[in-house]
């Protein structure tokens, strides 16, 4: 992958053999560096959606290139809302020039159903990530450590339960799911079938018509 001075020189080539460019807006820069960074149309930059995603968000916050191109590296899954905002908070921080904070709530109560396992994995996955950016961007140092601690805190919680999982209820029932939605296709399929049959029978042919034409003759 390109660093941030690969990104910066790129930009620099840009403004100086093609004035025209736009060179003000990171996710402009990624896509038009994507093009160039092919070698036969086999080797190509990888990573391209993810990246321009989070840059895409990015474009509105006044940050520096070399900033902004360090976000857009952030191992998320850009299909995860928290996430997604949790690094919008993070940008927004570092712009003004404020300390971000740990925004992550830990549920008091101990986990009940796969549904609270899922969302102590979920506040796990988001104070992982606060870390990797305290990381890439120091200066909390107070935060990073609260984060830390809460990180093993619910790496514990989720451990003591994945021990016994026999009491953890299913919120959803995926058989009955699964039923709902085959009586619901097959309900369709009667319908087009029947639609279909008297389409069918319905439908006049020339030979028809002239039939009928003979018999009032």
């Amino acid at each position: 992958m390109p660093t941030s001075g690969h990104m910066q020189l790129f930009v620099e080539a840009l403004s100086k053999y093609t004035p025209d460019a736009d060179t003000s807006d990171i996710h402009v820069i990624f896509k038009q560096f994507n093009e160039m960074a092919r070698v036969q149309g086999d080797y190509f930059l990888c990573r391209q959606k993810q990246m321009q995603a989070i840059a895409s968000m990015l474009k509105v916050i006044p940050l520096e290139l070399s900033s902004k191109y360090t976000l857009s590296m952030c191992p998320v899954n850009t299909s995860d809302t928290r996430a997604m905002d949790a690094i919008k908070r993070f940008a927004i921080k570092l712009a003004l020039g404020e300390a971000a904070g740990v925004k992550v709530r830990i549920p008091s109560t101990r986990p009940k159903s796969f549904d609270d396992l899922t969302l102590l994995c979920d506040c796990h996955h988001e104070l992982e990530l606060f870390l990797w950016l305290t990381n890439k961007f120091p200066g909390n140092t107070v935060e990073q450590q609260t984060a830390q601690r809460l990180k093993l805190h619910v790496i514990q919680l989720i451990n003591t339960r994945l021990i016994n999982t026999d009491d953890l209820r299913h919120e959803h029932n995926y058989v009955d799911r699964d039923a709902r939605l085959r009586r619901a296709w097959e309900s369709t399929s009667r319908d087009e079938n029947h639609v279909s049959l008297y389409n069918s029978e319905t439908t006049t042919t020339p030979k028809d018509v002239a039939s009928t034409y003979e018999m009032v003759a």
